[in-house]
Parts: structure tokens; C-alpha cells; sequence
């Protein structure tokens, strides 16, 4: 449960910010500003640690009750910066018209949301190939630890509850992984590439998606697994996972999830088969 808290460090890092830069510029437009900080530093230090336990609070709630809104609070930050700032360069902008806050509000809320969660993929600016590794001490065998990690195995299941494998005579050499949601229905489709095996001890897999197109927006690329012995009972595992053409939404949201990390702490819960502190666990029906 520590780790799954400590890898929403940077969540809470952004948020922080966000909410100092906020404060120090509703106070800027007060002219009186920096007389009263001189006379009133107890007060402005008090309101930095309401707000680091506010945070604090804030990410307690959000991993454990209700994860789907854990970027709300940043959004609603950043949108509240933004229209902060406006005001201390027009001072009248939202004086005028008193609606104007609101509705600007509002619109940048719904804006940014959909940019968060899929309008983002369309945009071509900015995509890049990103790679990513994670370390992991794991309790069972070296072949139980290769055949829960490769995608084309049965046992792959105590990772992804319900994936199902199936083979196309007219895609040769590959096969193809269906990965369903918490309803049963297809999640992700996606065509396998067995690149190198030493089983149990390593392998590399090439992954794209079933329906080809002309973006895979972070949905091809490899998976390698590096397995160590260090003793009859713990294993040393090294994953790396490399994503094509992701776009700038997504990294964005896999970097402040802590995603790799966190999908594969996953993986070691259900290797291990203990309770899964994750996020990833939400996307799937339980073990």
C-alpha cells in the first residue's frame, strides 16, 4: 500500500504547485501584497501546509474511493491559474460581463477533460516513442513468472483476468490477444509477434493493434522480460516496455499515473496472488 501511495507523488507534486502559483497570484493583484507579506509571513506559511494537507487529503480519497477523478483536482487547479492570470493582466476582464468566469470555467473544464481522455490522440504535434523499465523482486518460479508475463500464455490470465488468445491462418506467425473490461466485452484487441525466447529466463515481444491505422496513439511497440534467480523462492525480473507514436495526452497521464509501474505492480500481485493496490486493477474485472 506504500508503494501504490508513494507512485502518486507526482499527482501531489503538480497539484502543490499549482495551488502555490494560484495563491501567489490571487495575492499579486491585491496591491497591497507585499506590505502585508512582510507583516503577515505566519499567516501565508499556515495556508502552504493547509494546502500540502489538503493535497494530502485529497490523494487518500482519490486512490482509495474514487480514482476515476484523481485529475480533477490539477484540472480544476490549472484552469482557475489560467483565468487568475488573465485577471491580473486585464483587471476588468471578468468585471464587465459577470458571467464570463463561470462560462469560461465551465468550457475549459469540459475541454479539457475530453483532450484528457481521448480527443488528444488526433492531434499530430508532439508524438514521440517512449521507454520505459521497472525493476521487480517477485515470490515464484522462474517459468511461473515467464508464462504470467507473456501475453500468448494461459497463465497470462493472473495478470489480465480473462484475456483470450486466438490464432489467424491469415496473419502467420502471430497471434492475437483479447483483453477484456470489467464487463466481459473487448477492451483492447491487439496482434502478438514472438521476437526472442530463452524461456524461462527472458523474451521479447513486438505488439500492435488489430485494426491498423494510421496513428497507433502508444498501441505498438515491444515488451521485453529479463528473469534473474536469486533464490528458490524470489526472482529478480526486469521489464521494459517501449511505446510507439504516443501522443501528448497520453504521456502525460501515464507519466503523472506512474502507468508502467503501476501496471506492473499489478502483474506482481496477481503473480503472487495478493490484494492488488493499484489502478490498473480498475480496468478489469477481479481476480
Amino acid at each position: 500500500m506504500l508503494n501504490f501511495l508513494y507512485r502518486q507523488r507526482r499527482h501531489a507534486a503538480l497539484q502543490v504547485g499549482l495551488a502555490v502559483l494560484l495563491a501567489s497570484i490571487t495575492w499579486a493583484i491585491d496591491p497591497d501584497f507585499v506590505e502585508r507579506f512582510h507583516r503577515s509571513w505566519i499567516l501565508y506559511a499556515s495556508i502552504a501546509i493547509i494546502i500540502l494537507i489538503l493535497v494530502f487529503v485529497w490523494q487518500l480519497v482519490t486512490a482509495f474511493l474514487i480514482p476515476e477523478f484523481r485529475f480533477i483536482a490539477a484540472i480544476m487547479l490549472a484552469i482557475q491559474l489560467v483565468l487568475a492570470s488573465a485577471s491580473l493582466i486585464i483587471p476588468t476582464i471578468f468585471v464587465s460581463i459577470p458571467l464570463l468566469h463561470p462560462l469560461t470555467f465551465l468550457a475549459l473544464l469540459v475541454l479539457s477533460i475530453r483532450f484528457l481522455c481521448g480527443s488528444g490522440d488526433r492531434i499530430s504535434f508532439g508524438r514521440k516513442t517512449i521507454t520505459r523499465t521497472c525493476t521487480l523482486k517477485i515470490e515464484a518460479s522462474p517459468q511461473e513468472i515467464f508464462e504470467a508475463f507473456l501475453f500468448t500464455s494461459e497463465r497470462h490470465d493472473v495478470i489480465y483476468p480473462g484475456v483470450r488468445t486466438l490464432t489467424d491462418p491469415k496473419i502467420p506467425n502471430k497471434e492475437i490477444v483479447v483483453y477484456p473490461d470489467k464487463s466481459g466485452q473487448a477492451y483492447q484487441i491487439g496482434i502478438v509477434t514472438n521476437e526472442e525466447s530463452d524461456a524461462p529466463n527472458y523474451f521479447k515481444l513486438r505488439f500492435e493493434p488489430f485494426h491498423q491505422t494510421t496513428r497507433s496513439n502508444g498501441l505498438s511497440g515491444t515488451f521485453e522480460c529479463q528473469i534473474s534467480q536469486q533464490s528458490n523462492e524470489r526472482q529478480l525480473v526486469t521489464l521494459k516496455e517501449t511505446r510507439e507514436d504516443v501522443p501528448v495526452n497520453r504521456r502525460f497521464v501515464w507519466y503523472l499515473d506512474n502507468e508502467f509501474a503501476d501496471r506492473m505492480a499489478s502483474a506482481k500481485a496477481g503473480i503472487e496472488n495478493r490484494r492488488d493496490w493499484s489502478f490498473f486493477k480498475n480496468l478489469f474485472a477481479s481476480r
